[in-house]
């Protein structure tokens, strides 16, 4: 029995003036003065633009993304009890997030803190999603999860200083709007950014672009070589939206045909597909944990048997 479980991958082949936010960043800062692009606001950009800050770099440093929302921040608070018979059915989307909502501005009126809600919801949220039709989790992709992800993953409240120091210098500009054009140049780019809510398009000289767009979830372009066979020769299949290797609820990797492995079998990231939550630690341990248990009990009829 095979158990897989890849990291996250980046989300494409990255050449200049692009480059990963997992480089140094000492190799961005070039030209220290000049104006570097980021691409995304979510917390790689926050890492990002810090790392370029601390290395030295004295020019503007502009985050682009879609809506340019930025994540919340850690707050030391209680998490609130949320009983599973509290939960509306996950079938209607609008509906389920209207009592989230409604949730969340209840425990504030009271004195909380909306994230004690989202904490409190953490332990629901594998059986939520897997409760959830497929239109319902696609249109949750398409509109909801940006929102999700900046209050579902939050920056530590240092980081969330520092970001704010940046920010509020005017050193880091955050911009919602779509890079429209890049025109490759030798000592960088210029790019054409259309303004979220514009007609009208704004142009940049960078010297660097660094891309914080996100990982690769959906294994039909990953680069992971293991990833990419087993999809090849039909013993994985990418689910129905996209983000990840198909597999049932027991984490069995369903092939080409749509039958589940019996001896193949995904956790972490690339199995958020059935699990939604399934990138971070305490997630993750679950998961093997419970694998663990299908394995050690699948040994143990396999030797009574013998």
């Amino acid at each position: 029995m095979t158990p897989i479980c890849c990291g996250h991958e980046p989300s494409e082949h990255l050449a200049a003036p692009f480059v990963g936010p997992w480089r140094d960043p000492r190799a961005w800062n070039g030209a220290p003065d000049s104006t570097i692009l980021i691409l995304g606001t979510g917390l790689t950009m926050v890492d990002a633009a810090i790392s370029l800050s601390e290395a030295g770099h004295r020019g503007p440093i502009v985050a682009l993304s879609r809506r340019g929302l930025l994540p919340q921040a850690h707050r030391r608070v209680e998490t609130a009890p949320i009983a599973q018979t509290e939960l509306p059915s996950p079938a209607k989307l609008a509906a389920f997030l209207h009592w989230l909502r409604a949730r969340a501005r209840n425990e504030m009126r009271r004195g909380g803190d909306w994230r004690s809600v989202i904490d409190g919801l953490r332990p629901h949220t594998q059986a939520i999603w897997r409760a959830m039709p497929s239109e319902s989790r696609r249109r949750f992709l398409e509109h909801a999860r940006p929102w999700w992800d900046i209050h579902r993953h939050r920056m530590a409240p240092e980081i969330e200083t520092k970001i704010r120091a940046l920010h509020e210098s005017g050193q880091l500009r955050i911009l919602p709007g779509r890079l429209l054009e890049v025109n490759a140049k030798r000592d960088g780019a210029n790019v054409s950014i259309r303004p979220r809510g514009s007609d009208a398009e704004a142009h940049l000289d960078v010297s660097r672009i660094v891309s914080c767009r996100g990982l690769t979830s959906d294994p039909r372009r990953s680069s992971n070589p293991l990833v990419a066979q087993l999809v090849a020769d039909g013993y994985a299949r990418a689910d129905a939206l996209g983000i990840g290797l198909d597999v049932d609820n027991d984490c069995a990797l369903v092939d080409a045909s749509g039958r589940a492995s019996e001896r193949i079998f995904a956790v972490g990231p690339m199995s958020q597909a059935a699990f939604w939550e399934s990138i971070a630690v305490p997630d993750i341990r679950l998961q093997a944990a419970s694998l663990a248990r299908r394995l050690t009990e699948q040994a143990h009829l396999a030797a009574r048997a013998t």
